[in-house]
């Protein structure tokens, strides 16, 4: 069994918990369906693939992009919350609002978004 870790560069600002908003979002999950290999129903995550997912880069000085990151952290730690208080059944919509802020911040159109919902369907 390979593992592989999210190495944290010095000169990176980013709080970890908007990384792993943009990586459980239903972009990144489309993205990993159409680059990732498949092995039966399993998916296979090697390095390649992984260093190739493309997070955005936040420009700390726009001020739509800083709301939307803060957002981000914001919600990721309200699931977190939600998680151990045992109100898991209240994470998918917190998760929706998540997706939401990631489709803006991709600068996704209307029918990307659909593309990516139905594919969930």
């Amino acid at each position: 069994t390979d593992m592989y870790f999210i190495n944290v560069k010095n000169d990176v600002v980013y709080d970890l918990k908007y990384i792993l908003a943009i990586l459980n979002s239903r972009v990144i999950e489309f993205w990993c369906k159409n680059k990732i290999k498949k092995k039966g129903k399993l998916k296979e995550f090697f390095v390649t693939p992984l260093k190739n997912i493309p997070i955005p880069k936040i420009d700390f000085n726009n001020e739509e992009n800083f709301r939307i990151y803060n957002e981000l952290v914001g919600l990721v730690e309200e699931i977190l919350f939600k998680i151990k208080s045992n109100e898991s059944n209240e994470v998918a919509i917190t998760q929706s609002k998540i997706n939401k802020l990631v489709y803006s911040l991709y600068g996704l159109s209307e029918k990307m978004i659909s593309i990516i919902e139905t594919s969930f369907e």
